[in-house]
């Protein structure tokens, strides 16, 4: 009598901890991945390498706050100024664009 009751337990709380381990194993995984996006979306707002003063150098990557290169500290940097290759590569592509749609005109219409 005790074996074919503790079969019978057996068969609903094993099946039970199985897929409970499984929604405990995905929920970890989507909080890891969650965590890992919201990661990378904060590191994306580091402007150094669009800064004029960056060196791009692996010895001083900032000659201005060297310490905070590169790092979450210089997300706020007061010191960050827009390089201007940045900017004449940006006109240079909505020129590229202009051209382009122009001729895109002179040739349908």
């Amino acid at each position: 009598m005790v074996s074919q009751t503790s079969g019978h337990l057996l068969a609903v709380v094993v099946p039970f901890g199985i897929w409970t381990m499984l929604v405990l194993f995905l929920l970890a995984l989507m909080l890891a991945v969650e965590e890992g996006i919201q990661n990378l979306r904060r590191l994306h707002q580091i402007p150094c390498h669009r800064c004029q003063y960056y060196t791009g150098s692996h010895y001083l990557k900032c000659p201005v706050h060297p310490i905070r290169a590169l790092s979450e500290e210089a997300i706020d940097c007061r010191d960050y100024a827009l390089c201007d290759l940045v900017l004449k590569r940006r006109s240079r592509r909505s020129a590229n664009a202009m051209t382009r749609f122009k001729k895109w005109l002179l040739r349908n219409h």
